[in-house]
């Protein structure tokens, strides 16, 4: 006795797929490569938007699915699905990682505590990444008695009107504070033009010697194009609470460290290349 389990070819024999599902399969694959990239970093390394990086992929997958080259997207997975693997289950970030990290014996005392800023929510609020580094500044300004705070607000249009930071900012800084006298630089769009701006602020008060915190691998870069602007720093990195750096136990705790090494890596050479640092 025997079971008839029926066809199993998908399409008859000699005929091709229809065009329409090659080009389906070519989009969802330069897709799903294109997850698994941001996954590991790659927005962060092109300082590129996910939504343009999602887009991109689809119609770039789309478009060469029935060319010769096609077969490029397979590899492309592949390679991208090897990079996940070493880097969400195996300690291969956690050198490099470590080597970005910059934190300064403390030496004479400062006369200012700079903190550097991150995201914002469109209603004006500091991200999580802001907060925390903000909160260890104020920890630090208390605990060394540095009267002085300096903060660089965000703002972007939103529906038509200008939102900003600082508001916020200032909220947090006279709930922890403890009297900290805080100042504010506006117009900043990155760490170089954050830089000159603390920088202006405190030639302007006679300052020099400040003390930097930020995230703990955002410190290197930061400290040292703050340096390069003349002032003598302390760099002392904000207290991680996302994740433990020396730490790496976990696949998601390597990827969100990956992603962080990756921008500052980037970062740094970008830098270095314009004359920054």
């Amino acid at each position: 006795m025997t079971l008839d389990r029926g066809p199993v070819a998908i399409l008859p024999a000699g005929q091709r797929a229809p065009a329409w599902l090659v080009i389906a399969c070519g989009a969802a694959l330069a897709l799903g490569t294109m997850e698994v990239a941001l996954t590991i970093g790659l927005a962060d390394a092109l300082s590129a938007r996910d939504t343009v990086l999602r887009l991109a992929a689809l119609v770039l997958g789309a478009v060469i699915a029935r060319t010769r080259v096609g077969w490029t997207l397979w590899l492309g997975a592949g390679v991208a699905t090897a990079l996940f693997l070493l880097v969400a289950y195996t300690p291969l970030v956690e050198r490099p990682a470590l080597a970005l990290l910059r934190a300064d014996a403390e030496g004479r005392p400062a006369d200012a505590v700079v903190v550097y800023s991150g995201a914002m929510t469109d209603a004006g609020h500091i991200g999580d990444i802001a907060l925390t580094r903000l909160v260890s500044a104020l920890d630090d300004a208390q605990r060394l008695g540095i009267p002085h705070l300096l903060l660089s607000e965000q703002g972007r249009a939103v529906r038509g009107r200008v939102v900003t930071s600082g508001a916020d900012q200032r909220r947090v800084a006279a709930l922890l504070g403890g009297g900290v006298q805080v100042h504010i630089a506006t117009g900043v769009t990155n760490t170089y033009t954050e830089s000159l701006a603390f920088a202006a602020l405190a030639r302007a008060r006679g300052w020099q010697h400040l003390r930097v915190v930020t995230s703990p691998l955002h410190a290197r870069r930061a400290c040292a194009t703050l340096e390069a602007t003349g002032f003598s720093v302390t760099c002392a990195p904000a207290t991680a609470r996302d994740v433990a750096i020396t730490r790496l136990d976990t696949s998601g705790a390597r990827l969100v460290v990956a992603r962080a090494a990756v921008h500052e890596a980037v970062g740094l050479l970008v830098y270095r290349f314009r004359g920054w640092l």
